[in-house]
């Protein structure tokens, strides 16, 4: 056990952890894309959806909940020993130019990864909990479902919302398409023979699931989704 805890807190564990972590969470995030798709196709598909998560599969819900949360923390802690860990092995900043190559998006992984737990509390207090706008949490459909296509549209209907969901998307590409490529050297995958294709991959991914999840807000804000 003791074992275990030295390499979980030591630099390349918390690396480990941090990319196996987020790994996971670009899994639910792939599924969570597909559920919102729902939304260009119909509101009785959305509605469905909605329902048959909330009735049908409530014990994986809130499993994946769950799990989803732990692994959210787990990735934070790491991402915080890494970098505590980073400043005290080099507490003065490379000043040579060969050093300043990293892209614009691992150079404000910290930054993007505050904001973007912003937005998840944000978000669970919105479409989940329905505390920012009960009114339109509490519409339900002429047969007694939870109208939640109505609940998006409106939410997204105020731009300031839609703006703010819209960002978040951005800079969740930004974080994805740095860390996904990361995974594969921190497991050790990075093999020179298709280091290039590794480097595509996180770019390629992220930008899937960013347009995949600001097509619904932008498709509200358009009129395409009403």
């Amino acid at each position: 056990m003791k074992g275990l805890t030295r390499f979980a807190t030591s630099s390349v564990g918390a690396k480990v952890m941090m990319a196996i972590s987020g790994i996971l969470v670009l899994g639910f995030l792939v599924v969570h894309m597909a559920g919102n798709l729902q939304m260009h196709i119909s509101a009785d598909a959305m509605n469905t959806y909605a329902y048959n998560l909330k009735h049908k599969l409530l014990p994986l819900v809130w499993a994946t909940r769950i799990g989803l949360l732990g692994l959210i923390g787990v990735h934070i802690w790491a991402a915080y020993r890494v970098t505590t860990l980073n400043l005290d092995a080099r507490p003065v900043g490379y000043s040579s130019p060969k050093y300043n190559a990293s892209t614009y998006a691992s150079r404000t992984m910290r930054w993007s990864g505050v904001i973007l737990f912003a937005f998840i509390v944000y978000h669970i207090l919105h479409f989940t909990a329905g505390v920012t706008n009960p009114e339109h949490f509490a519409m339900h459909t002429p047969d007694k479902m939870h109208d939640v296509y109505r609940m998006v549209v409106l939410g997204f209907q105020q731009p300031f919302v839609a703006l703010f969901y819209i960002i978040a998307q951005v800079l969740l590409a930004m974080h994805l398409s740095h860390g996904i490529s990361s995974f594969f050297q921190t497991m050790g995958w990075n093999n020179t023979s298709y280091q290039n294709l590794i480097k595509r991959v996180g770019p390629a991914i992220s930008v899937v699931l960013c347009l995949g999840f600001i097509s619904v807000p932008l498709g509200v804000l358009l009129g395409i989704i009403k």
